[in-house]
């Protein structure tokens, strides 16, 4: 399948329907949500929730319109996230209003931390051996991640790949940390799949402690790599030195040439 990514601006100070919109058309200019699961399908919603304030977490309206569009299709849909290591993760889920976003959306929400682990064997390793994912995850027929647009001192860029770091328990993390992060989050991401990515730009977060830097842009796409590559490209790197999406591209999980994406 051709690897295509969207990118569709919207109002950097937007009503919440110009940003609803915006989502929605960035999907659909990929074939819409019927293009990436069906009807009565189980789609798995991840968010990237760092903290429970806004700065550090994706938009509540952008997560809540990806959603609808799952649950509009009439598909089982589930959020599920583990945020930061060392945080009261239901803490920071109530600051930042996850249960409310799903019930709005009608959606059902899962705190991976407290979710079944299931041990999944990494063929030809060079990360971690093993690694421990949520169920709720290994279930879905359609797994999608929607992160905030940022810069990370470890990775130089957190995108849609990086965002699957939430679905493993804090202790494999720290693991992966010490075994090799990068080559831990691309195996990671050949496991689990993801169909859909969604970039929330509407802001970006620029180096550690700079703070938000408004884009107004939404950056979607049908391949993981693809989509962290051309975010990538718009935050002013260069994808083939940012390690976890080359090694990903190099695992066959997507495209990383922006002459073959779409």
């Amino acid at each position: 399948m051709k690897s295509k990514v969207s990118i569709v601006n919207v109002p950097i100070k937007g009503w919440d329907e110009e940003i609803f919109e915006g989502v929605w058309k960035s999907i659909e200019m990929l074939g819409g949500p019927e293009e990436f699961a069906s009807s009565g399908d189980k789609v798995l919603i991840k968010p990237n929730i760092v903290y429970g304030d806004r700065e550090w977490s994706v938009d509540r309206r952008v997560l809540y319109a990806v959603t609808k569009a799952f649950v509009d299709l009439g598909c089982d849909v589930t959020i599920g996230e583990n945020p930061l290591v060392d945080t009261n993760a239901e803490e920071e889920f109530r600051k930042y209003g996850i249960r409310d976003v799903a019930r709005k959306a009608g959606a059902k929400f899962v705190n991976f931390r407290k979710d079944e682990q299931v041990t999944v064997k990494v063929e030809n390793a060079r990360g971690c051996e093993t690694l421990r994912i949520a169920k709720t995850v290994l279930e879905a027929d359609c797994v999608v991640s929607v992160p905030i647009m940022r810069a990370h001192a470890l990775c130089m860029v957190s995108l849609s790949i990086k965002n699957l770091w939430g679905t493993i328990p804090p202790t494999q993390r720290h693991i992966g940390h010490r075994k090799s992060l990068n080559w831990t989050l691309a195996e990671l991401n050949k496991i689990v799949g993801t169909k859909l990515a969604v970039i929330d730009g509407t802001t970006a977060i620029g180096a550690p402690h700079v703070g938000l830097k408004p884009l107004g842009l939404i950056i979607a796409g049908n391949d993981p790599v693809a989509t962290d590559s051309i975010a990538t490209y718009r935050m002013g790197y260069d994808p083939y030195r940012i390690e976890h999406i080359k090694y990903t591209y190099d695992l066959g999980v997507g495209e990383i040439d922006p002459s073959k994406i779409e």
